[in-house]
């Protein structure tokens, strides 16, 4: 994730919430295309994984203009960071 996106500098947060944090970064192919990356913490909260696996299929299948567009998901031994297209100006 760290070379697809820029995390050179610290990403602005834009959001907090129950499951983690959401920033704003931008590619590093394309600095003009921002996203917005929900950050959670495995060891902070009690993720189900599979459970998440399953909200991410039902956003998968979502095409509206009210809804945020769900991009890809990074996992590592730490975190879980599900990348989304940002909209300025609006709160997840």
């Amino acid at each position: 994730m760290k070379k697809t996106y820029d995390f050179s500098s610290v990403p602005k947060e834009i959001g907090k919430g129950a499951f983690g944090q959401v920033v704003v970064t931008h590619s590093v192919a394309d600095p003009g295309f921002k996203v917005a990356v929900k950050i959670m913490n495995k060891a902070s909260y009690s993720i189900n994984l599979e459970y998440l696996d399953d909200e991410i299929a039902i956003l998968n299948s979502l095409d509206h203009p009210n809804i945020v567009n769900y991009l890809e998901k990074y996992e590592d031994e730490d975190d879980v960071c599900l990348i989304m297209e940002y909209i300025k100006g609006t709160s997840l």
